[in-house]
């Protein structure tokens, strides 16, 4: 019968006892985050266990990370240092044209008339401008959601949402600024919409859709503030991981790239994420004992038995032991599923001092 928990805390408590170590309270956000503490919470059946072994993926994560003076979960370097290997002459002179280009757009100059004076902010003292607006400012926004039942156009043209009369309000938190703090790292503010944060977060939004797609917000909202240029990289990538050991890799790159530099930044990002391993494609008999076995290995079911079925529907490549068919399946299934993420590899060179 599954434990049960009253509280968050509860579940937390029980964890950092199972674990005899304290939770890191970004950890922790995380598993919350992913809906983990709430399936035990609710008293799903084996939700405590991969609680537990998704805990132990993230904490492999951030703890390699921290070794390498990588800060993961909670924080990203926004800038780059210029010297950084992986930048050129061409991507500095290119991204400093944009930013040229965007300084010059009549809203943003609107902006830094209207509420810094023409005077750009230090980078140092970022944190403390953004910290005494976002107090004037007042109240923060609060994201908040309904269901729409229909859309109504008048004949004046105005456009008029019908809610569900049904449904709730879903309230999803304070609305949030992105900026780069004196060290550089991200951080997050809530903000009022309808003051000077909200009108700057509204600004930067504006240049990243409809100008540089490839800034992120708190680095609009710093060449916005203090006038520093985003390096804009030629290839962007995001790498999504996940404790079954399944990676995913988004990349965002520049149309001057050519098809041959693309490869050659794609081998390098998946070297780096698998590290020397060398991944093989499997071999037709493994690609179908891997479907055969998700698709007949059912409660009830021995291995045995599951062999006999499998020699039945291919006897050319017939079993004679069952822990061999047993080993095979498994190994296959892993193989498919790209093995174990080589986190030390991953972070290697994405060391950063302080």
């Amino acid at each position: 019968m599954n434990k049960k928990f009253r509280s968050e805390e509860d579940v937390r408590a029980f964890l950092e006892k199972k674990e005899k170590a304290p939770i890191p309270d970004i950890i922790w956000d995380k598993l919350v985050e992913k809906g983990y503490v709430q399936e035990v919470l609710d008293g799903y059946d084996d939700a405590m266990s991969y609680l537990i072994k998704e805990y132990k993926s993230l904490k492999e994560v951030h703890d390699t990370g921290a070794k390498s003076g990588v800060r993961v979960y909670d924080a990203s370097k926004l800038f780059i240092p210029k010297e950084t290997p992986s930048f050129t002459e061409e991507d500095l002179i290119y991204s400093k044209v944009i930013a040229y280009e965007i300084g010059n757009l009549p809203f943003l100059k609107d902006f830094r008339r209207k509420y810094l004076n023409n005077q750009l902010i230090p980078i140092e003292k970022i944190d403390e401008w953004i910290k005494e607006m976002a107090k004037k400012d007042g109240q923060s926004t609060i994201n908040a959601k309904r269901k729409i039942s229909k859309i109504e156009i008048k004949s004046n043209g105005e456009i008029v949402h019908c809610f569900d009369e049904n449904s709730r309000w879903q309230f999803e938190g304070p609305v949030l600024l992105q900026y780069p703090s004196s060290s550089g790292w991200t951080e997050y503010v809530p903000i009022n919409m309808e003051g000077v944060l909200g009108c700057l977060k509204t600004v930067a939004e504006r240049l990243i859709k409809h100008y540089c797609p490839m800034w992120q917000e708190g680095q609009a909202v710093a060449f916005i503030l203090t006038g520093l240029v985003p390096l804009i990289p030629k290839i962007r990538s995001t790498v999504t991981l996940n404790s079954m050991g399944i990676c995913f890799i988004t990349l965002k790159f520049d149309a001057r790239l050519t098809p041959q530099e693309l490869a050659k930044q794609y081998g390098k990002l998946r070297k780096k994420i698998l590290g020397s391993k060398i991944v093989k494609p499997l071999s037709k008999k493994h690609l179908k004992l891997a479907e055969f076995v998700v698709d007949n290995k059912k409660e009830g079911i021995t291995w045995e038995k599951l062999m006999h079925l499998w020699n039945e529907k291919y006897p050319e490549w017939a079993y004679k032991n069952y822990r061999l068919f047993y080993r095979d399946g498994n190994a296959a299934i892993k193989r498919i599923m790209a093995g174990k993420i080589d986190y030390e590899s991953f972070f290697a060179n994405m060391t950063i001092s302080q």
